[in-house]
């Protein structure tokens, strides 16, 4: 398959070369063979890169550069022939000189690309990978072959002469080439065209999410019907299958009726965006695990109780809210919102069960991403159980960090990936950690500075509440029910199974995107864990 289907026929230079070897390739490679051309990847912290081609096949992985102008090697320096000058000039580009330094770059650029994008581990082996130089109007005999990498440039002559797979297959021969696997090529496909500039805008791609998130799944809607028809309900879903929603759903229900409405829920945070939400609505009453205790021997009694995330109820709170139901929990109206994944057959039989309240499960994950959700299930060392319906937008990055500087200035490189490269708004940008933001020292980035990097905002949002143009931190408990385009899972520094479970809570948090920046000495351990569970 070649990529874009279609020559980009707007190109701002003279292409005829190009296009020539775009034509060439789609008729000489093989159909199962992927060949993409002209692509710019990205990643955090680096530039943005551009190759002319780069071929996934059985035989590796090959980069390539195409030059149509003249070069020669004189005095350790690659020069180029300015043909309007009609004058040597030494060859610099970027932060490379010569063509050679080009490709070498590129393909360690380009196996960090994959690496960070496939949980920090190349998806193939090392020496699934070459570089290749193509000079199109150089004969062999015009560069000195003593300088390094000389059989990786193939010139005009060959070119002309050899089909471009038979071109390829003598290199692999040539260099030993490990090849690659199917599944190793869909894999670099997958990532390649999730995370370049073949694909739609993020604004396109997040609308195109969106009509997804905010349609009603069938489960979603017969929850609803339940809780319009009978007194007592418990609904229990997987994370991202729309609980929130019903939630919210539910106090419309009650607020239309001119119910007396207690919502109960477990944060500060969630608890304050639910009461910014109904500020003005007089029938509802918001108020969190904690601060319900305000409402021990209140005389007026509530019609309706709502609790969200119930997993998290203790038993003590139970009878404390039993005492604010009219008809207590037998015989008053209630919903109660659980969590799939976290205990709720246990907390259920403990709790609820002997209430025989009509039960309603969600298992259809409408807000994650399909990668995203099964990253924390593999970091949750969780089983893998919901059927996702949000495509892929970008792969999850994986960056590791060594010490506090450097786990500071990823995580301005990610915040920076995200704003400039992917377009989301600083507000929409969350970090969660098992950290609280003193213990993570992040009152020091401010102070820090990095040559191609803005120093970003970040202020601590636990109260719920979000701050235009700025980047929001939190612990992981203390966003539990709420959501952001993009996480960043920041300070995982080990995968005990208390740990894990958070991190699988943070990266379920995310709609769209997500970053883990883990400290450097999980890696193996990393890599063996999903390389155990994919």
């Amino acid at each position: 398959m070649i990529y874009p289907e279609q020559f980009p026929e707007n190109q701002k230079f003279d292409n005829s070369k190009e296009k020539e070897f775009y034509i060439r390739f789609r008729r000489e490679l093989p159909k199962h063979w992927d060949m993409f051309y002209s692509y710019k990847f990205f990643m955090p912290g680096v530039p943005i890169r551009e190759v002319d081609y780069i071929v996934v096949c059985p035989y590796g992985v090959f980069v390539i550069e195409l030059k149509n102008a003249k070069f020669k090697f004189q005095d350790g320096q690659w020069l180029i022939y300015d043909s309007r000058e009609k004058d040597w000039k030494v060859h610099k580009k970027g932060s490379y000189t010569g063509p050679i330094e080009q490709i070498e770059t590129a393909v360690k650029s380009f196996e960090k690309f994959l690496e960070v994008n496939h949980h920090d581990n190349l998806p193939a082996s090392e020496q699934s990978f070459l570089g290749v130089l193509f000079l199109n109007k150089n004969e062999s005999h015009q560069i000195n072959k003593n300088i390094k990498h000389y059989s990786k440039i193939i010139f005009h002559k060959e070119l002309e002469k050899k089909r471009l797979d038979i071109i390829l297959e003598e290199l692999a021969t040539t260099f030993h080439l490990t090849g690659v696997t199917p599944q190793e090529q869909e894999t670099i496909r997958n990532i390649i065209l999730l995370n370049g500039n073949y694909v739609p805008t993020y604004k396109q791609r997040r609308d195109e999410q969106v009509q997804k998130i905010l349609a009603l799944t069938l489960e979603q809607m017969k929850a609803i019907e339940k809780i319009k028809t009978f007194p007592r309900i418990l609904i229990t879903g997987v994370p991202g299958s729309g609980k929130t929603t019903l939630a919210v759903r539910a106090l419309e229900i009650a607020s239309q009726n001119e119910w007396n409405t207690l919502f109960i829920c477990p944060t500060v945070a969630m608890a304050n965006q639910f009461q910014n939400y109904f500020k003005d609505n007089e029938f509802i009453s918001v108020y969190n695990f904690h601060s319900i205790y305000e409402l021990n021997g209140l005389k007026d009694k509530f019609h309706f109780i709502v609790i969200e995330e119930a997993q998290n109820l203790n038993p003590e709170l139970r009878i404390l809210a039993e005492d604010l139901l009219i008809g207590g929990w037998r015989g008053g109206r209630w919903a109660i919102i659980m969590d799939e994944d976290q205990g709720t057959e246990k907390i259920y039989y403990q709790l609820w069960a002997d209430l025989t309240p009509e039960w309603q499960k969600l298992t259809v994950n409408i807000r994650n991403p399909k990668e995203i959700y099964e990253i924390a299930c593999i970091l949750g060392k969780k089983i893998i159980n919901s059927l996702i319906v949000v495509p892929d937008a970008v792969n999850v990055k994986f960056l590791s960090y060594e010490n506090k500087s450097q786990m500071h200035k990823l995580l301005l490189e990610v915040i920076d990936y995200a704003y400039e490269q992917l377009d989301i708004n600083l507000e929409d940008i969350i970090i969660l950690s098992n950290y609280s933001y003193e213990e993570l020292y992040l009152d020091e980035i401010k102070t820090l500075s990095y040559k191609h990097l803005s120093t970003y905002p970040i202020i601590n949002v636990e109260s719920g509440f979000i701050h235009e143009g700025k980047v929001g931190f939190s612990r992981i408990k203390q966003f539990v029910g709420l959501e952001a385009n993009f996480v960043i899972l920041l300070g995982v520094d080990s995968l005990i199974d208390e740990k894990c479970h958070e991190y699988y809570l943070a990266l379920t948090r995310s709609n769209y995107g997500a970053s883990v920046i883990y400290d450097i000495n999980l890696k193996e351990e990393i890599i063996r864990l999903f390389d155990h569970k994919l």
